[in-house]
């Protein structure tokens, strides 16, 4: 038996009612770019981790000389090469970190030495930034000649090895703070340069560049009021890992020699240190080795953080 069908009439339906202040209602509350880039960054674990142990160190940097026994330079040789013990590093009666070769508080000298360290690697990424981005914003905003010209120039500079470099610029200006991050500055700063060429090339065809071009926006105040703000991701990200190569860079030239002079601190020079009497006391040299493996992967992991978050390819 076939069934029958309903049939339909207009009295069975009813306008739906029109809410016209609601129409432009936003269904979730608006997120500023900055919020929605800390949000995403700390969803990231890695980046967190990075982050609190960057923190700490930081704080030990600034609290811990003053927790010391001694002063960093402080010599006692009737308390020298004295290991560290559990007990001691909780208590803080003895020396935590135990002593050196020359009697020397260990605890004082790796956070004195790492706040040294950290002065100068900021300091060269600073410059590094600063030369880097002036460079690559010149080379691809005008093009042409200019870019030809500058990009010869940076060829150049890559085939010179880096070492060489900061060696020669080291034999003539004494080692210190300033003179060492100017060294790294500039033998650092080429791939720099050639990232933020890359995005100024994509950057300068876009059309608000072509509207400030066209309503009278000199070259510099284009470059510096529509350019770099759109760059300033990438600046970021490039500070957070130009930090970690200059502190390896640091200790490396301490290490050899070329860096700060004993009886002056910093992780390289205290490795170096350590490194004399690593087969009888090893801790002179795993401490500050360990500290500096720390910061650099703390800052590697902060760096991917901020690149993860400052990609909006990443976001889901």
């Amino acid at each position: 038996m076939m069934k029958e069908t309903m049939k339909l009439t207009p009295d069975m339906f009813q306008p739906a009612e029109i809410d016209d202040s609601a129409k432009n209602a936003i269904a979730r509350p608006s997120i500023g770019f900055w919020k929605d880039v800390w949000r995403r960054f700390y969803r990231n674990v890695g980046a967190m981790v990075g982050l609190v142990l960057l923190s700490i160190i930081l704080v030990l940097t600034f609290v811990g000389p003053s927790m010391g026994k001694t002063d960093y330079q402080a010599q006692n040789l009737s308390v020298q090469d004295q290991e560290p013990t559990f007990q001691n590093m909780i208590s803080g009666d003895d020396y935590r970190f135990g002593t050196d070769n020359l009697g020397r508080d260990l605890w004082t000298r790796v956070w004195y030495g790492t706040k040294v360290s950290l002065m100068i690697a900021l300091l060269a990424a600073i410059l590094e930034i600063v030369f880097g981005v002036t460079i690559g914003v010149i080379s691809g905003y005008f093009g042409g000649m200019v870019d030809n010209i500058l990009q010869r120039v940076i060829e150049v500079l890559y085939g010179i090895p880096n070492l060489i470099v900061v060696i020669l610029f080291l034999i003539i200006f004494d080692p210190g703070i300033v003179p060492i991050a100017l060294a790294l500055a500039l033998t650092n700063w080429l791939p720099t340069a050639r990232i933020v060429r890359a995005q100024v090339l994509k950057l300068k065809s876009q059309e608000y560049v072509l509207a400030a071009r066209t309503l009278g926006s000199g070259h510099i105040r284009t470059m510096t009021k529509h350019l770099l703000p759109n760059i300033v991701s990438i600046v970021i990200i490039a500070v957070m890992f130009a930090i970690p190569s200059a502190i390896f860079y640091e200790a490396f030239l301490s290490f050899i020699g070329l860096g700060l002079r004993p009886p002056e601190a910093s992780l390289g020079v205290i490795i170096n240190d350590g490194a004399q009497n690593l087969q009888i006391f090893p801790h002179e040299l795993l401490i500050p080795s360990v500290i500096i493996g720390i910061m650099m992967l703390s800052f590697n992991l902060i760096g991917d953080g901020l690149r993860d978050a400052l990609d909006p390819r990443m976001r889901k």
